[in-house]
Formats: C-alpha cells, structure tokens, sequence
C-alpha cells in the first residue's frame, strides 16, 4: 500500500491558523490601520486626512491652565536640577516610572485610581474572531480609571468586555488616560504603536458607556481619551476619537491626534510647561469618564424609577422584565474572540520578554512568526493607588480653576436617551 500523503491536511490546518501579534511587531502598525485604527499624521491613499475632533481646541487650551505648584516659589530651579541629573542616570523603563513620573505628575496622582504593569486581559479584542490576526492584550506602563462602585453593577456585568481590563474588581475600570515609558534602548516606533492600540480600547469603552441604554452606539465627535508617551526625556500627548465610516462598511474607526511635545529635560519653563499639560489633561480624562459614567448610571434609575411607578399605579409589568438594553452596543456579544486573560503581568510568548532590557528594541535581521522580541521591558507586576469619587483636590486646588465634580446630565443628554419603550426591544 502507498504512503499517506499528509500534505493537504496540513495545508488546510495552517489556512486557518491564526497568528497572534503586537506592537513589537514592525507589521502591527499596518494591521491597525487595516483594522481601523490609524496613527497619529495619517494621511489616507487618495490625500484626504482624518477629520479632526470637535474638541481638540478645547483640549488644547485645557493643557495651558496655570498651575500654582509650578510657580517658581513651589518648583525651583534646584528641583528641576535634579530632574535632569535623574534623568541622565536612568536607563530602565521602571526607573523611568519610579524617578521621573512621580516629579512630572506631582499630586495629581492623588485624585485618580492608578494602575499599571497589567495586561488587558478581559477586553474583547479590536479584531472580529474570524480574522487570520489576534492582538496580544493592552498593556499600558500607567493608567487612570474609576473605581468599580462608582458604575451600577448591572452596567459593568453587561459592558464588561469593553470597560473592565482585568478579572480582578478592584483595579480600575474604564480607563481613558494611558502613559508608555521607554529606557534609554526604547524605541518611538514601538511607543506609539502601543499608544495608539490602548488608547483605540479606551475610547471604545467610553463610546459604550456614553451609549448605554441606546440602539447604537452614539457618535458626538469628541475625543474622551488622553495617550502620553515619554521617550529619551521627551513628553507627548495625543487624544484619540471614533467614528463611523460613511462607506458601505460603516465600521467604527479611531483616530489619534497629536496634541503638543515638550523636552522636559531642556529648561525648567518647557519641564513647566509639559508638566502642567500632563496634570491638566490627566485631570480633563477623569472628568469626561466621570460624565459617562452618570450618563450610563442615569439611564438606569430613570428606568427603575419608571418601573417603580409602574408597580404603584396598577402594578404593570413591562413585558419581559428585561434591564434596559440587554444588549448594547459596545456590550459582551457570545462567541466573540476576547484579546486574552491576564496571566499576572506574564508576557505573550514572542511578544515581550519577562526578564530585563537588552540593548536594542528588536533583535537585527531576525523575526519570529511576525513578531519581534522588545529591547527594554522589565518583569512586570501592577501597583495600583486609590482615589477618592470626588472633583480633583490636588496641588492646583486653591488656582480657582479647578473643575468642580462631574454633573448630572442636562436636559440636552436627557432628550438623547431612549424612551421606556425603545430599551425595552434591545
């Protein structure tokens, strides 16, 4: 008898293979955009650029707000000294974060829930699970977001693909305000590439909280999103935004916009201003995910107290008892491909080394299944830091300008919420 020829069923076994990437990856970067999410200068094939966001001129006046704790009675030229001597020592990506953050970011820190090191392993991936390509899990250097109890439960049980990046409650959720750091062996390529990817997962989420209890997801326009990168002592910030193609596809896209760049190390007024430029958007990020998150709670007391007026005038029952928008846009959908669990900051195999940094960001002239080794990432574990659910009280509280808690919505969000009768057939 002839031997078994093998070779077809192996063919038909790699024609379905998928191959999972990142961006260490030099080919993440085209893969985002043929996905739908596009870097900041983007220009399309025919010479059209991306529409910029309502709000980026508000965003841009927001960074110049005056910080008290800047002043040169409270940041001195000796302090900025040492900023600089810090910054010409360190060589690590954790050195980075536990010498030079903690200087630029002063108390800001304080009126946020903070994390960092921890791999967004319970998002549902930006890629449809029918794709030949997977995207390894965010996994931002730092990041803001609120804390659990400030979203009914409900919400987060049914938004809990799109706001909640790990398995463990207590870390923050709905995350709108990422930093990426780099060693001195850090790439720009590589930082903004994880930029971009983890700032498209965090206005997704704020899209969706802004569109609970709705149809469809509701498009304004804005940008809810701040991305630092800090590379070679130099900061810069870019928002991102969504929005729906008018072509046939009519799929959701994110854009990123550069918003300013400052060399921090270069004179004490440009350390000031970067500084003040990272504080004030930190601060302008919680606001916006503060004012989605009672957008979302809204609808749901709207509904219950609809409902309780139900019972007491006649006990009528809304016909299947369901939570309004049982399933939302931006919401868990069974059977689609998640982006990975967290594994304790473990790295993806081929994605990122767990140990120290090596002296280049990519191994030369070799590549491993489309994926390249990092140069500097160190063992990661996450540090979180509470916050409190009030307005910023931070350094700058007594500069008169600080914005005052986030509101209830106004009759303007209100007309845009579904009558009782429209959440009830989601």
């Amino acid at each position: 008898m002839p031997p078994k020829n093998d070779d077809s069923s192996s063919r038909n076994k790699d024609a379905f293979k998928t191959v999972t990437t990142g961006p260490y990856s030099r080919n993440f970067e085209q893969l985002l955009i043929d996905y739908g999410v596009f870097p900041a200068f983007y220009t399309y094939p025919d010479g059209r650029k991306p529409s910029k966001p309502k709000n980026l001129g508000e965003i841009k006046e927001r960074l110049k707000q005056h910080r008290p704790s800047l002043s040169s009675s409270q940041f001195t030229d000796e302090e900025f000294e040492k900023f600089q001597e810090a910054g010409g020592n360190v060589k690590k990506e954790d050195q980075v974060l536990q010498l030079l953050i903690p200087i630029i970011e002063g108390k800001s820190r304080a009126t946020n829930h903070v994390c960092g090191k921890i791999k967004f392993g319970n998002l549902k991936s930006l890629v449809d699970s029918t794709e030949p390509y997977t995207f390894v899990p965010g996994n931002p250097d730092l990041y803001d977001g609120a804390r659990s109890e400030q979203l009914n439960r409900r919400i987060r049980e049914i938004l809990k693909k799109t706001i909640i990046p790990t398995t463990q409650d207590d870390l923050p959720i709905a995350p709108n305000f990422f930093l990426h750091v780099k060693g001195r062996d850090g790439t720009e390529a590589v930082a903004i590439r994880q930029a971009v990817y983890d700032g498209a997962l965090g206005e997704r989420g704020q899209l969706s909280l802004r569109s609970y209890g709705q149809k469809e997801i509701h498009f304004d326009d804005n940008a809810h999103t701040i991305v630092s990168v800090f590379l070679h002592s130099t900061l810069a910030m870019y928002t991102i935004y969504t929005a729906r193609t008018e072509d046939s596809s009519s799929r959701q896209e994110y854009y990123m916009h550069f918003i300013g760049s400052w060399a921090m190390n270069g004179d004490i007024q440009s350390f000031r201003n970067g500084a003040a430029a990272f504080r004030n958007l930190r601060d302008w990020a919680k606001e916006q995910r503060d004012e989605a998150i009672i957008l979302a709670n809204s609808v749901v007391e709207q509904f219950e107290g609809e409902e309780h007026g139900g019972e007491e005038h006649g006990g009528e029952e809304h016909p299947g008892g369901e939570h309004p928008g049982g399933e939302h846009p931006g919401g868990e959908h069974p059977g689609e491909e998640h982006s990975g669990e967290e594994h304790s900051g473990e790295e993806h195999p081929g994605e990122e080394h767990p140990g120290g940094e090596h002296p280049g960001e990519e191994h030369p002239g070799e590549e491993h299944g489309g994926e390249e080794h990092p140069g500097e990432e160190d063992t990661r574990s996450g540090v979180t830091s509470n916050s409190t659910l009030r307005a910023p009280n931070n350094d700058d509280s007594n500069n008169g300008q600080s914005s005052p808690p986030a509101k209830r919505p106004s009759s303007a969000s209100e007309s845009r919420r579904p009558s009782k009768r429209a959440t009830i057939k989601q």
